[in-house]
């Protein structure tokens, strides 16, 4: 099933070579994890420095229901958050 979703990264954990493991609180499904491939590649469009701390995003997710794991490909550029409400 594919979904677009927007969101904001909380952390990553470097996995394998290429890829990461981000923890993302996302507009429809809340606080996920995502393994996104290919953005420690020297050739990869998608940079590993849009994965800071509350850097905004939009994504496109497939997810599998037979796995337990969820794929994340980033769509479009992230851009960091840059004010707060109290």
């Amino acid at each position: 099933m594919l979904e677009k979703t927007r969101g904001i990264f909380l952390h990553y954990i470097n996995y394998s070579d290429n890829s990461v493991i981000a923890r993302v609180y996302t507009e429809r499904f809340g606080q996920q994890s995502y393994i996104v491939n290919g953005v420690r590649s020297k050739k990869s469009g998608t940079r590993i420095n849009i994965f800071q701390p509350l850097f905004l995003f939009f994504a496109l997710i497939v997810m599998s229901l037979a796995n337990a794991v969820i794929k994340a490909r980033i769509s479009c550029r992230a851009y960091p958050c840059l004010c707060t409400h109290t």
